[in-house]
Parts: C-alpha cells; structure tokens; sequence
C-alpha cells in the first residue's frame, strides 16, 4: 500500500441539451492498494501464477507471467501465444511418466527419463521405456542403445533378430571380458562339470 497521495477529479457531463463542468474543488488524499501476496501486477491487473507454478523471486510484484512464474520441479512450462492484444498465457505441463525435471524448466526436453528407462521420442510427445529384463541405464539416457546389460549377463541374438540380456546356464559362468554373443561362445562350464 501506498499513499497519500493527492487525487483530483474533472469531468464533461452530457445532461440533455447541455453540458456541465464537473471537477473537485480540493485535492482528495488517496492511498493505493498493491496485489495481495503471491500475485503479481499484469495489464493493470493483479494475477497469481498457474497451477504448478512458484513466483520467481519473493517480492517480484510487477511483470509479464512468463518471466515472473516458474514451473516447480517434475513440470515444464508450455506458452500459448496471446492473440488480440491478449498477453501470451502459460501452463506447466507434467513430465512422462517415469521421468523427472528441475524447478524452472522450461520445455518437455528438461524432462529426463529416470535411471534404467530410455527416452522414446516423436516431435510432438515423449515416452520413458524401461530397459529390458537383466539391464539397465542411467538417468536421462534418450535411447536403447544406454541399456546396458547387468554384470554377469551378456547380450545375445535370439529368435526373429531380437537381442536379450541372458545368464549363463546353472554351474557355468560368464567368461571374463565377453558382453555379447551366443552362449556356447559366452558361458563355459565350472570346473568339474562338462558340457
């Protein structure tokens, strides 16, 4: 709130055939009320920000919504253009699921898929797959290629071209240094037992 401050009044008033001359005679004390907490001035109006959304920095009061509000953690922020001298309105949009995103992030690639998940994209939407059974990823990996598979298991070609992570057979072991193959190459048999 501030104030006082000196207000005056003056006025044409139409009244039927004439006009009439209106103005105060003294100046009138005055006091101007600010928004009320966690809204901020836009357009001559008091707004708050959206759903989803934290005020930049305390005591900003005054700006346009899109560079005092900030989308909180998990979210991204989606702008709609204004049209007819409208301001531009924005949103905060949820990441995928099985991804996450730091407070003020401002477009859907700030959203990273969680560890042992890669990023599917198109250009309009993104999907957190998880890795394949015995693998995993690291958080924020955007494709299937980051899945790699678990210590002590290796990649091999099974039926139709697909590959999957596999384990040597019981009584065998993974021979040092192999991550990928058949598993008559992959695996040899512990001592004391024969293929």
């Amino acid at each position: 709130q501030s104030g006082p401050h000196r207000l005056y009044f003056e006025a044409e008033l139409d009244i039927g055939r004439g006009t009439r001359h209106l103005n105060n005679t003294i100046y009138l004390p005055t006091w101007i009320k600010g928004c009320e907490p966690r809204f901020f001035l836009e357009d001559k109006k008091c707004k708050s920000c959206p759903l989803n959304t934290d005020i930049l920095e305390v005591g900003i009061k005054v700006g346009k919504m899109v560079e005092i509000c900030r989308c909180s953690e998990n979210y991204y922020r989606n702008i709609i253009d204004g049209t007819n001298g409208m301001s531009s309105q924005m949103s905060c949009n949820k990441c995928p699921s099985y991804s996450t995103s730091l407070k003020g992030s401002i477009r859907r690639e700030d959203c990273a898929c969680n560890a042992n998940y890669y990023a599917k994209k198109t250009p309009t939407t993104m999907t957190c797959v998880k890795c394949q059974t015995r693998s995993s990823s690291e958080k924020g990996s955007t494709s299937e290629d980051a899945c790699k598979c678990n210590e002590g298991t290796f990649l091999s070609t099974i039926s139709k071209g697909r590959n999957e992570c596999q384990s040597c057979p019981p009584d065998s072991e993974l021979n040092i240094g192999v991550t990928k193959g058949d598993m008559k190459d992959a695996c040899s048999c512990k001592e004391n037992y024969y293929r």
